[in-house]
């Protein structure tokens, strides 16, 4: 549920929020996404370039914590801390309605995603 300045709810499933989310250049289809490759209209191209950033050191950290767990044979991260960012990466990258950032974010979640559970 996503929450307007007067407290009021709207449903991700109604129809305002549907009109909202197709506006910025994506459409639901069943449980397939059909939008643009990056969403200029409604991001910056500097909240776009930050965010690919922040992406490209996340996927660092993942190969580092990889080659740590092959090396050593253990798991150092809390199971809460583990379960959390499955779960994020999960709702993210499969369940409608996705994030408006555009399709190559989709598939970075559903790559996280399946890096999550090697």
């Amino acid at each position: 549920m996503e929450s307007d300045i007067h407290g009021s709810h709207k449903d991700a499933g109604s129809e305002e929020y549907r009109a909202g989310f197709e506006e910025s250049g994506h459409t639901l289809k069943g449980r397939i996404m059909d939008g643009p490759l990056i969403n200029l209209k409604t991001y910056t191209p500097l909240e776009m370039i930050l965010f690919a950033g922040g992406c490209y050191i996340w996927v660092v950290v993942y190969v580092i914590y990889i080659r740590h767990i092959m090396k050593r044979r253990m798991i150092g991260m809390p199971v809460f801390a583990a379960a959390s960012n499955i779960a994020w990466e999960l709702v993210w990258g499969f369940v409608p309605p996705f994030t408006d950032m555009g399709l190559i974010v989709v598939w970075g979640y559903r790559i996280w995603f399946l890096l999550d559970l090697l």
